[in-house]
């Protein structure tokens, strides 16, 4: 589920190395959807882990939410996203254009 986060990877990853991580979903405002994905993942410790390395390198949690929602309402919208449905009506409509010409001639 990490790679498909809608948030990164780095969220979750960040989430739970400062341990518990239930406080954090709960203070970003998951949907109901969300909690009935979350229902389906086993949830627990990772082997080797040290709790007492990530502590030191903890960051505030007001910032950690503040980045988990930026992420989540920043919606990007890529050249190929315009570019090629674009193309893709452009050699439509010349094709039909040209069919068209090739029936009446």
């Amino acid at each position: 589920f990490v790679d498909e986060h809608p948030g990164g990877h780095e969220v979750l990853v960040h989430a739970s190395g400062i341990g518990d991580a239930s406080q954090t979903f709960e203070d970003v405002g998951h949907s109901s959807s969300a909690r009935k994905r979350m229902a389906k993942y086993v949830i627990g410790v990772l082997e080797g882990y040290d709790v007492s390395e990530a502590k030191k390198r903890t960051r505030p949690r007001e910032e950690i939410l503040a980045e988990i929602k930026a992420q989540q309402s920043k919606a990007t919208l890529k050249l190929t996203d315009i570019l090629l449905p674009s193309m893709i009506l452009a050699f439509a409509i010349g094709g039909w254009f040209f069919l068209e010409k090739e029936a009446f001639a």
